[in-house]
C-alpha cells in the first residue's frame, strides 16, 4: 500500500489540518494562506480529489451526529 497523509514524504500538511480545511466555510484562498499552501491545494482537499480516505472518514463522523 501506498504511503498516504503525513507518511507521504512530500506532505505539506497533517490530518487535523486537513480536518480543518475539510470543514471550514472559509474561502480557498483564505484557507491557503492560513496553511501555506496554494489554493489548488485546499480546492483538492474540499473535492476529495486529495486525502480522500480522510475526508470520507470525516463526513461518516459528521453522519453520525445527525
Amino acid at each position: 500500500m501506498p504511503a498516504r497523509g503525513i507518511d507521504h514524504g512530500l506532505a505539506q500538511l497533517d490530518e487535523s489540518e486537513v480536518d480543518t480545511i475539510y470543514i471550514s466555510p472559509w474561502s480557498t484562498r483564505k484557507l491557503a494562506r492560513l496553511f501555506s499552501v496554494s489554493h489548488s491545494t485546499i480546492y483538492a482537499i474540499k473535492k476529495k480529489r486529495t486525502w480522500k480516505w480522510l475526508t470520507d472518514e470525516i463526513d461518516k463522523r459528521i453522519k453520525e451526529r445527525q
